[in-house]
């Protein structure tokens, strides 16, 4: 083997990166190569006299512009670029300035030739003299028009999909309201009158009523939770969990139900889903409880450096290891039969929110002994333990 073609030593430069700036500083058709199939553009900008510019022709042929026509002066893309996003470009060329760690890199809009907009992600990085001063700043436009064009378009389809969930909403659970004054009215009426048998199914139906309503209110639920704001601040688990047990106090005394968190600790995240993941698994602790054995449930919260990492753990009935994925699937329920109803649709509500924060989530569990669902959320957060 040759010294040329021997092995690089981790960290040292590789021949052939040598041998590619060279080519880069002796011939310019590569450069011409790298920016023209890299990038849409390059711009080289002398901080010293602000007005001088160079931008290169891909540059202005990505807006429209014949190259030729355009001065090579800071003011010409000026002219063309959204005034709010100049602003943006503007503050992050000065925080660079200030500080080299600060990227210069953001997505701002031009206005195209033809009139359409252009989404461009502009990046940079401050050339200094041997003060450490900037003299020189040397750019790269990346058109990304198609992929803002695809967001905006799943975004306009997001938003037809709430206001559809919220107008099927609306249409279906007012004719089940309607039927359920019927029902009752008819009861009222008939109760002495109606056999056991019938009473019974009448029972019924009003379960599968109210079923029907609390499924609709799930599907809801999960067609719309990405759309809302759900805002990041500090916050005790001990503060949500006392909500919590506040929500499911019946549930709670009916069962008899134990709750403990093993050590409080403040968290900054969206409150506001960490309390319906923690509310839907509680609940569904204290709906698979052991038959005459009490729900005992125990929520931790450990911290593994990138996320906070929850367990909720219980002593009840269990899951088969082949249904441990399954659980999570949309309108699931592996206990039929046994156990309040519910619409199965809990834990995919988990799994969407968890998703929502950053995290992950899954269960552990033997049959006849118990589940502990994990799930993860995403820093930065600050934690404190209590006594």
């Amino acid at each position: 083997m040759s010294a040329t073609t021997a092995p690089a030593k981790p960290g040292a430069e590789h021949y052939l990166q040598r041998e590619l700036y060279e080519r880069v500083r002796q011939d310019a058709t590569v450069f011409e190569f790298l920016q023209s199939g890299c990038l849409d553009g390059v711009w080289y900008w002398d901080l010293e006299q602000p007005e001088n510019e160079w931008m290169s022709p891909r540059f202005w042929e990505s807006l429209g512009y014949d190259p030729a026509q355009m001065p090579h002066k800071a003011s010409a893309w000026q002219d063309i670029i959204f005034a709010e996003d100049l602003e943006l470009a503007i503050e992050n060329f000065r925080h660079h300035c200030d500080d080299p760690n600060h990227p210069y890199d953001q997505i701002v809009r031009y206005r195209h030739s033809d009139g359409h907009t252009v989404w461009i992600r502009c990046r940079g990085l401050a050339m200094r003299n041997e003060q450490g001063k900037p003299i020189r700043l040397l750019g790269a436009h990346t058109d990304v028009t198609s992929l803002k064009e695809a967001e905006l378009q799943l975004q306009e389809k997001n938003d037809e999909l709430r206001n559809f969930s919220y107008a099927i909403s609306h249409d279906l659970k007012g004719p089940i309201g309607n039927a359920g004054l019927a029902l009752n009215l008819v009861y009222q009426r008939s109760a002495d009158k109606l056999d056991a048998t019938s009473t019974r199914l009448l029972e019924e139906v009003e379960k599968s009523m109210k079923r029907m309503v609390s499924l609709i209110d799930a599907l809801h639920r999960i067609a719309t939770i990405e759309h809302d704001d759900y805002k990041t601040e500090a916050f005790s688990i001990a503060e949500v969990l006392k909500q919590v047990r506040y929500d499911l106090r019946y549930d709670i005394e009916s069962s008899h139900a134990q709750i403990e968190l093993s050590a409080d600790c403040r968290i900054t995240a969206s409150s506001v889903l960490i309390n319906q993941v923690l509310y839907n698994l509680v609940l569904n602790a204290i709906k698979y409880a052991k038959p005459d054995i009490p729900p005992h449930i125990v929520i931790s919260v450990v911290d593994t450096g990138d996320h906070w990492r929850f367990a909720v753990a219980d002593n009840g009935q269990g899951i088969a290891a082949a249904d441990l994925e399954r659980v999570f699937d949309y309108l699931k329920r592996l206990h039929k039969g046994r156990g309040p109803a519910g619409c199965g649709l809990g834990l995919s509500f988990c799994r969407k929110a968890v998703g929502l924060m950053g995290g992950q989530i899954w269960v552990t569990s033997t049959p006849d002994v118990g589940s502990t669902f994990h799930f993860t959320v995403a820093k930065p957060t600050t934690c404190s333990t209590s006594d």
